[in-house]
């Protein structure tokens, strides 16, 4: 169903740009760390298109020198 309905494919590409937007916008932030630097939480902002926004925490932790997408 989802798929051959325009009105879904609407809504699922602006969600798509909606959740681009708030991961690109971490690039121009500086995250907290924790005591040992192995984790990184940042703030996203998530903006809709009738200008409702909400906020979301998420946290980076670094394996072996590379940062991952922590879990919830």
């Amino acid at each position: 169903m989802g798929t051959q309905d325009p009105g879904f494919k609407q809504f699922t590409q602006e969600l798509t740009e909606i959740y681009a937007k708030a991961y690109e916008s971490l690039e121009n932030q500086t995250p907290t760390y924790n005591d040992a630097g192995d984790e990184a939480t940042y703030m996203l902002t998530f903006v809709y298109p009738d200008g409702y926004s909400n906020q979301s925490s998420k946290t980076f932790v670094k394996i072996n020198g590379k940062w991952y997408l922590k879990s919830d």
